[in-house]
């Protein structure tokens, strides 16, 4: 408590909150979801069997034991008590210069959470990019695979067709050269058959010739 001007203020503003304070019990569950009071000490702050003034005392001695003014004073703010944190923290110009510090505080606080809030938003925005680029890459990557195949079945059918075309090609160059050769066969055989006749046909002309020419002289004698 040395040192702290809420804490004295509090202290001489003692009076003014017993009598002026609202939602006790609320003021104590904050507390013991700040830690200041103990879950299973509760029973000790509300209990029926002592008066209103003796549970905030009770209180206020916990709070100013465990150095927690500025808790108390936050709660009071935000439970319907401001106006017992207003009359406590304008005690004097040292408490004013204190609200005023515990004010930036509490603005330092707002803006470090909405901050917090910001990256967290960011964070999330920034993961659901990241998925949706993952997904683009895995698309992407699925159409090249099928881009590869498709080439690869391109290529494969003009090797097949190419490759056809060159038997074709061998195929009717044996053709043609079996026909010259045949024709060329055809030709020499002809010749010969020519070559053959023509003698006979010779032979068989004189000879008749000689027929004729011996007939001739017999009807001449």
């Amino acid at each position: 408590m040395d040192g702290d001007p809420i804490a004295e203020a509090i202290i001489k503003n003692l009076v003014y909150i017993k009598q002026n304070i609202t939602s006790f019990e609320t003021i104590v569950d904050v507390l013991i979801s700040k830690e200041i009071i103990g879950l299973h000490e509760r029973s000790n702050f509300v209990s029926h069997g002592i008066s209103h003034s003796e549970r905030i005392q009770e209180v206020i001695n916990e709070v100013l034991k465990k150095g927690a003014t500025y808790d108390f004073i936050t709660a009071l703010i935000d439970f319907g008590n401001e106006h017992v944190a207003e009359q406590i923290l304008s005690l004097d110009e040292e408490a004013t210069l204190e609200r005023e510090k515990y004010e930036i505080l509490n603005e330092i606080k707002s803006l470090k959470k909405n901050h917090q809030e910001q990256v967290a938003h960011l964070d999330d925005r920034i993961i659901k990019l990241q998925d949706e680029m993952t997904e683009k890459d895995k698309q992407i990557a699925a159409q090249n695979e099928e881009l590869r195949k498709l080439k690869e079945m391109i290529e494969e059918h003009f090797t097949r067709h190419d490759k056809k075309m060159n038997e074709m090609s061998r195929t009717l160059e044996k053709v043609s050269n079996l026909c010259e050769k045949n024709d060329e066969k055809a030709t020499d055989t002809e010749d010969k058959k020519g070559n053959t006749q023509k003698p006979n046909v010779r032979q068989t002309i004189t000879s008749k010739n000689r027929e004729g020419l011996h007939r001739a002289n017999k009807h001449k004698n």
